[in-house]
């Protein structure tokens, strides 16, 4: 609904909603702990199951 409403854009980044999804990072190594800085931000559009679903009830 709210992206039919133009209220948000599919790539839109989630920080834009969410400010704690600011500079996400990924697990590197466990053991030393390393992380680094993703390339890109996380979007609405990767928070979307992928595929169609027709079975809600």
């Amino acid at each position: 609904m709210l992206w039919e409403e133009g209220k948000l854009k599919l790539d839109d980044p989630v920080s834009k909603y969410i400010p704690e999804f600011k500079n996400p990072e990924v697990l590197v190594t466990v053991d030393p702990l390393k992380t680094r800085a993703t390339k890109r931000e996380i979007t609405i559009r990767h928070l979307l199951p992928f595929g169609r679903s027709d079975n809600f009830t």
